[in-house]
């Protein structure tokens, strides 16, 4: 006995249904393994990929005024010590951390040594 004509399409739609219904199924599983159960992997690979570390020696060059005069150097402290600043007459020298009230110290002798040139210059 043959089927009858319009059994055999429901079947077919049936057939797909399941097949497709076992794809979605089997998508569905393959992101909660990727996405919940492997997250903390990726996330690590992310990590090592996206992050490097690149030194940057903070190397900064001379600063002059608009006359010309050199106004402030940069140097290692553990190299150089002050002596590159007096070298290059500075009549100060301030090492970091520097302070607000450190600054202001050099300041006013800065000034106080400015007005006594002024009035008796040499």
């Amino acid at each position: 006995m043959r089927a009858s004509p319009s059994s055999t399409p429901t079947k077919r739609l049936y057939i797909l249904a399941i097949l497709l219904l076992v794809w979605i199924g089997i998508i569905c599983f393959r992101l909660f393994r990727l996405q919940v159960v492997k997250y903390g992997d990726f996330m690590a690979r992310a990590q090592c990929q996206q992050n490097r570390t690149i030194p940057v020696e903070p190397r900064r060059g001379n600063i002059y005024d608009r006359n010309g005069v050199l106004v402030a150097i940069s140097s290692h402290t553990d190299e150089f010590s002050s002596s590159r600043a007096w070298e290059a007459g500075f009549n100060e020298f301030l090492s970091k951390p520097v302070s607000a009230s450190l600054v202001l110290q050099v300041i006013r002798r800065t000034q106080e040594m400015t007005a006594v040139n002024l009035k008796h210059p040499t």
